[in-house]
């Protein structure tokens, strides 16, 4: 879960990291600051493959997060 700025304030897998902004760290972060749901099979940059996907979270019209759920494919 990220704030309406890109700041992750929460992990499940990572409960510790917080604070990095997704939405200028990442390519998938970048392209859902613009508005876009994203769905994709990348490669990660510390793991062979990711599945990655999300979304903007929006209330009467105004961006209050982001919610983004990847799992990373390495057996």
């Amino acid at each position: 879960m990220a704030d309406k700025d890109g700041f992750v304030f929460a992990r499940s897998h990572m409960p510790g990291q917080i604070g990095d902004n997704i939405f200028q760290t990442t390519t998938h972060g970048r392209k859902i600051a613009l508005g876009e749901t994203i769905t994709a099979v990348v490669h990660g940059a510390r793991s062979p493959l990711t599945l990655i996907s999300g979304c903007l979270i929006s209330q009467d019209d105004k961006v209050i997060g982001s919610i983004i759920i990847g799992n990373v494919v390495d057996d």
